[in-house]
């Protein structure tokens, strides 16, 4: 919130809001710390449901790809671990490109694929297997839901690698660290141009 200049009357998009109303969830921590949400808007793939469990906020839903809403239009734009569930780095690319024409400051963060904890499946090492093997493996323990398309973890050199492809040049990396150990990445960036 710092980091990005956030005041009183900072617009923010959520680009990957998740409609939990769970509070114990590391999903939207965003939603759970802000007093005032009315100008933060969540955008999401998920269907909406018809009682926003964050009062104050206004919720998109939209089919992914380009965002639905016009150049510069937040003060800043937070995705918190949501560019590994994006695709592509061709789908990465376009995701950054959007984060950064809509808003004037970008904060995204992913975990860091080296990191022997998987955040999504709590499974330890795992994640370090060839992905066919690991999506075998899955539905053994528990987490189908895992597989496929479903998470692309990123180191470090990919995750630079995707937003120098994507024209953000320009940004601040920093690392949550557990000891020696690089937890995730949070790049931080202003506006093109």
């Amino acid at each position: 919130m710092q980091r990005c200049g956030v005041g009183p009357a900072t617009t923010i998009l959520d680009a990957g809001f998740g409609p939990n109303n769970d509070p114990s969830s590391y999903e939207n921590t965003l939603e759970q710390r802000l007093d005032d949400r009315s100008r933060l808007t969540g955008l999401t793939i998920e269907d909406v449901p018809e009682v926003n469990p964050y009062p104050g906020m206004h919720v998109v839903r939209y089919g992914g790809g380009t965002f639905p809403f016009d150049d510069a239009g937040f003060d800043v734009v937070w995705s918190n671990a949501v560019i590994e569930h994006v695709g592509s780095d061709e789908h990465k690319v376009h995701f950054l490109r959007e984060i950064q024409r809509v808003g004037g400051r970008g904060f995204v963060t992913t975990p860091n694929r080296w990191f022997p904890l998987e955040s999504h499946t709590k499974l330890p090492l795992l994640h370090f297997l060839p992905k066919p093997m690991f999506d075998a493996l899955l539905p053994r323990l528990g987490k189908s839901w895992a597989r496929g398309d479903y998470m692309d973890l990123l180191s470090e050199r990919r995750f630079r690698a995707v937003l120098d492809r994507a024209g953000i040049t320009n940004y601040e990396l920093y690392k949550n660290r557990l000891g020696p150990l690089t937890i995730d990445f949070v790049a931080i960036f202003p506006a093109r141009g």
